[in-house]
């Protein structure tokens, strides 16, 4: 035997039914009519014969103490996904290792290390080691991470280039002057003034566009 949910007037009703053969055929016959599924769910009539039924085999119904978390996923990087993609940065990466003899995702340890950069700031044995809080990422190695971070220096002009154009296409940019500032402030002292104060250091790396 076993509940059946049959519909019938935009309403669900919830019946005991059982099965049984009869010239070659299965048939099903309806033992007893539970009532409307809304209705038994109010009156709480569906928790108790859960508990009930579990009791007979000697265990109870499970509660959110009950619970464990097995896995935790990141899903703040779709939206970086996007971006990605729009810029088409895949087939900038696939350009940059066509003459080197690569045998792993060279694609994806990229996009690894970009995301966590973006998404939660750490070092590459950290974004080693919490890789697998991102759908789709797995078995990116740690020296594979060290190994594309020379591949990206080599290729430093045509990535940057790349992307401004890249930039130019999408928002239709029209380019008079560039202006490219780096500028770094770093104090170490036990004393405090004007200009000197207790903080994280400041890292400024902007493009100017005119």
């Amino acid at each position: 035997m076993f509940f059946k949910i049959v519909k019938s007037k935009h309403l669900l009703y919830l019946k005991l039914v059982k099965s049984y053969r009869q010239n070659g055929k299965t048939k099903q016959k309806v033992i007893l009519n539970l009532g409307s599924v809304e209705h038994l769910k109010k009156s709480g009539f569906l928790e108790r014969t859960a508990k009930k039924l579990l009791s007979l085999d000697g265990k109870s119904v499970p509660t959110i103490n009950d619970l464990q978390e097995l896995s935790r996923f990141c899903y703040g990087d779709i939206v970086y996904r996007k971006l990605w993609n729009t810029y088409r940065i895949d087939e900038l990466l696939k350009e940059c290792r066509k003459h080197h003899n690569i045998k792993y995702d060279f694609e994806t340890t990229i996009y690894l290390m970009v995301i966590d950069r973006l998404l939660r700031p750490q070092s590459k044995l950290a974004t080693f080691n919490k890789q697998g809080r991102y759908i789709g990422i797995k078995d990116v190695s740690l020296h594979h991470l060290y190994r594309s971070l020379d591949l990206l220096a080599d290729n430093k002009k045509q990535i940057e280039r790349h992307l401004f154009d890249r930039s130019r296409s999408l928002f239709n940019s029209k380019i008079d002057i560039v202006f490219y500032d780096v500028t770094t402030f770093h104090f170490e002292s036990v004393r405090s003034d004007e200009l000197r104060d207790f903080g994280f250091r400041r890292f400024c790396n902007v493009f100017y566009f005119c």
